[in-house]
């Protein structure tokens, strides 16, 4: 019972940010946007998570979102770590 309440916990103090976003192509077909993505583990605990979901929006409205993978990334305890790279094709 304590695990599960400390996992649940664990999105109320961790967070998820962008590193580095860029556009690195703009072409007629569009542009690329890249990005990495860091995320941080505040517990003594190692945790594991599915490597996560960018959505991408301007103004309120959806342009994009990354594919959904299954992917299990562990996050080291007291520490921040980056996850992969996230490319998204707009057009």
């Amino acid at each position: 019972m304590f695990r599960l309440l400390e996992m649940q916990n664990v999105t109320d103090v961790s967070t998820i940010k962008m590193v580095k976003p860029r556009i690195p192509s703009i072409n007629l077909g569009g542009l690329t946007f890249t990005t990495e993505v860091e995320r941080n583990n505040p517990f003594r605990d190692s945790i594991r998570i599915t490597k996560p979901v960018v959505t991408l929006t301007s103004k309120n409205k959806f342009l994009k979102q990354s594919d959904a993978e299954n992917k299990e990334i562990e996050i080291q305890p007291l520490a921040e770590s980056m996850i992969d790279t996230i490319e998204l094709e707009i057009s």
